[in-house]
């Protein structure tokens, strides 16, 4: 006689298995979804935040950005979001992002805000390992005085919120001369 199992025995396994896999499924539908929503989050911000920083290079290695000798820090999402800047020093990032891929890039993030950022770059000596002090003092404070005369550091910096109302931010930092060698 040959043993098989019973519709009633198959339809007991199913339901117990059930049960002990919703633990299971409920967990990867918590935290396995969240996860892969910061994920997309997080590539989308940081494709912007590098597609703004290779503008900024650009730019100065063209020599037609303007403002790269001065000190500033503007919000620029709108500028990134419409595809279309309202601040004339901005409108650089015009070319970047007139195929909207910045609205792209931002659909399921609600809450983000991008900041360009430009401030003088400093090397300090301690920087400079003592055995290289040492050598040339005087023309160690001269190079170091000459990087920041001609250097700037060009910071993107956003943050964005999640679907569970956290915080987020990421930073990309360019340090460029921005003056010509003489």
């Amino acid at each position: 006689m040959k043993k098989a199992f019973s519709l009633v025995e198959l339809l007991v396994a199913i339901v117990v298995f059930s049960i002990a896999g919703l633990p299971i499924f409920s967990l990867y539908f918590q935290t396995g979804i969240g996860q892969q929503k910061l994920i997309r989050d997080y590539i989308s911000v940081t494709t912007v935040a590098e597609k703004i920083i290779n503008r900024v290079n650009q730019e100065i290695d063209l020599q037609r950005f303007s403002i790269a000798k001065y000190n500033f820090e503007k919000d620029i999402s709108d500028s990134i979001k419409l595809g279309e800047s309202m601040d004339p020093s901005l409108e650089f990032l015009d070319v970047s992002f007139k195929d909207k891929s910045g609205e792209a890039a931002f659909r399921y993030i609600p809450i983000c805000t991008t900041e360009l950022k430009s401030a003088p770059f400093s090397v300090f000596e301690s920087s400079v390992p003592s055995s290289h002090r040492s050598n040339n003092p005087q023309l160690l404070k001269e190079v170091l005085l000459s990087i920041e005369k001609k250097s700037r550091m060009f910071e993107v910096k956003t943050q964005w919120h999640d679907s569970a109302k956290h915080l987020h931010d990421f930073n990309i930092i360019l340090v460029k001369s921005v003056s010509p060698e003489a």
